[in-house]
């Protein structure tokens, strides 16, 4: 059964690989790569994702390196989890292995995208985590597996922050072999210890800052403002008129196809509300 489960997880791997190698890249991914090239991070996107893609660009360069990275994590992480249910339900734990092969997930594994890398660090995490809590392996075997568990989930959190909601229950289930006490003080000091890495990751690589939460803000502000007609700023001063939000602008910036039919080219939605005077200073 294990040797099925592994020759069904290869040839999974490669046929994503196959179909579609060297990748896919996104708005999103395009930045990244120059900030890659140009050896200069910034925080818009997850600088944690850039440090690992420049180390896979090292050895495969372009997309292609995530591409097999987060294929690897995710048929990884199945054949895992098919193995050990498989102890469980018998050779009805192969379908495990074909939830990749859905429409709506098959179509990311190809992507150089922050939520496919994320996806790969949970499914990673949960499969260690779920061989971590097998009552047959020796207490070793599990302390390794809790271990890796709590590695995958950080890498996680580094990759997207705002996934620590989903992180709490995978921590408090990959630490359970400790016990019901020290079960919620491991999570809880790792739930502490996240924004550390964070900020010295970001020391460490010298990232610079582009505060991405308050430009997502002002780009729902604006937003809002074109909608319906009104200045939705907080505070908002006599300054601030109607004209400040001009329907171009606010048409580029929330990514509204402009009347000419062309297509809104991103922007950067602080210094955009700011220029046209949006944005109290």
């Amino acid at each position: 059964m294990l040797g099925l489960i592994a020759l069904l997880a290869l040839l999974g791997f490669g046929f994503v690989l196959h179909a579609s190698y060297p990748g896919y890249l996104n708005p999103d991914s395009f930045w990244q790569l120059k900030q890659i090239l140009g050896e200069r991070y910034n925080d818009w996107h997850a600088p944690f994702m850039t440090l690992v893609w420049s180390l896979t660009h090292t050895l495969v360069p372009g997309p292609a390196g995530v591409v097999v990275l987060d294929n690897l994590l995710v048929w990884g992480a199945l054949a895992l989890l098919a193995a050990a249910a498989a102890r469980l339900v018998g050779a009805w734990a192969v379908l495990i292995l074909l939830t990749p092969l859905f429409p709506g997930l098959f179509n990311y594994l190809g992507h150089v995208h922050k939520d496919a890398m994320l996806v790969a660090w949970m499914l990673a995490a949960f499969a260690c985590a779920f061989c971590g809590n097998d009552p047959t392996a020796t207490p070793r075997v599990r302390l390794v597996w809790m271990v890796l568990a709590n590695l995958f989930a950080l890498a996680a959190f580094l990759t997207r922050a705002n996934v620590v909601f989903a992180l709490v229950p995978l921590l408090l289930y990959a630490n359970l072999p400790l016990g019901r006490r020290r079960t919620w003080l491991a999570v809880l000091l790792m739930l502490c210890l996240m924004p550390g890495f964070q900020a010295v990751q970001n020391r460490v690589l010298d990232v610079e800052a582009k505060y991405p939460g308050d430009s997502i803000k002002t780009f729902h502000l604006l937003a809002l403002s074109y909608f319906e007609g009104v200045i939705s700023f907080p505070g908002a001063g006599p300054r601030v008129t109607r004209k400040g939000l001009s329907k171009p602008v606010i048409r580029q910036c929330n990514g509204i196809p402009p009347p000419n039919g062309g297509s809104a080219p991103a922007c950067s939605t602080v210094s955009n509300a700011k220029r046209y005077g949006a944005v109290r200073r």
